[in-house]
């Protein structure tokens, strides 16, 4: 009997490990999208001295802060030992509002924290307006007209690309980095 236990009391364990390695960190999401950006031909090409990224969260919305404070914690670290087309990578974070104005940020990408669903539209087209490169962690996203995503399939990160996004938003995405992503048109 108590063999059974045991063999039992190592299947859950093995079976939690197996399902806490599904899960992607916050971490682990923020260094591979540092990556993408770095497949994105025009990112050099911004005039930027510094590659800014901002990560906006929906006002009043915890789950929202809470993530958007993770990833905005997670670039800042990452951004100490990487570089994205050589420029150095600076990360803030603050709530969407309507009147946000991008172009004057000079930000190359924005990451796009989940509870602002209701926005995406409105986002989209001021990103497009000024060229910034749109990156969440939602394949609803993705579907909305984020450009790009990293979520979990089958066990392993994926990184979804709405093409046609990231063409208006004045990405140039490198064709081996779009061979091994799932291009949604």
């Amino acid at each position: 009997m108590k063999t059974v236990f045991m063999t039992l009391c190592l299947l859950v364990m093995a079976s939690t490990q197996v399902a806490m390695a599904v899960e992607l960190s916050t971490e682990q999401r923020a260094r591979l999208l540092l990556k993408v950006l770095a497949y994105d031909r025009n990112i050099s090409n911004r005039g930027l001295d510094k590659v800014k990224l901002l990560v906006l969260s929906r006002k009043g919305d915890p789950s929202s802060a809470l993530e958007s404070r993770g990833m905005a914690d997670a670039w800042t670290n990452a951004s100490k030992t990487n570089t994205i087309g050589g420029l150095p990578v600076e990360c803030t974070a603050t709530e969407y509002r309507d009147d946000l104005e991008l172009s004057e940020l000079g930000v190359a990408a924005i990451y796009v924290a989940s509870g602002l669903e209701d926005q995406l539209d409105q986002l989209t087209e001021k990103t497009r307006a000024a060229r910034v490169l749109t990156l969440a962690s939602s394949e609803e996203y993705v579907s909305a007209g984020v450009s790009v995503a990293v979520v979990v399939r089958e066990d392993r990160p994926k990184v979804l690309v709405n093409l046609a996004s990231a063409q208006k938003e004045g990405a140039s995405l490198d064709a081996r980095f779009l061979h091994l992503a799932e291009v949604i048109r």
